[in-house]
């Protein structure tokens, strides 16, 4: 009788340890960047449905990164809003139909569009129009 039971609490322990090594979560490291190619401020905000990592504001020719976890296996959703002088904003999708299915992706803002990963690589167009940078008043 002793040893039944104790079998069954050794099957049931040993079953649960099983399961539980198969459903566990990994979480990957995703790393994103924003630069600015642009000779105007803009404003970035970049969050996902968990995490927002609030405004920050670019100065020409600067850029930012984010560090962040996979929310669930395989769910990256993550997007950015570009917000700039004169009427300017935009959305993207960090992780969206242009994008690879890679961890690491940077974006770069131009005048002329979205770029991914290198200032050649076009994915989205829009036409930014602001005057020089030298008209702008100084403080």
């Amino acid at each position: 009788m002793l040893n039944a039971a104790l079998l069954t609490i050794l099957s049931i322990t040993l079953l649960l340890a099983t399961t539980g090594a198969h459903t566990r979560v990994y979480r990957r490291r995703n790393e994103v960047g924003v630069v600015n190619l642009c000779d105007a401020n803009v404003r970035i905000r970049c969050q996902s449905v968990l995490s927002d990592k609030r405004d920050v504001f670019l100065g020409p020719h600067q850029q930012l990164r984010y560090r962040f976890l996979d929310t669930e296996g395989g769910n990256r959703h993550f997007w950015c809003d570009a917000y700039g002088l004169f009427g300017f904003w935009e959305n993207f999708d960090v992780y969206g139909r242009s994008a690879p299915s890679r961890r690491n992706i940077t974006w770069f803002l131009k005048p002329d569009g979205l770029y991914m990963d290198s200032p050649q690589n076009q994915v989205a167009r829009w036409n930014w129009v602001f005057p020089p940078m030298e008209t702008y008043a100084e403080d």
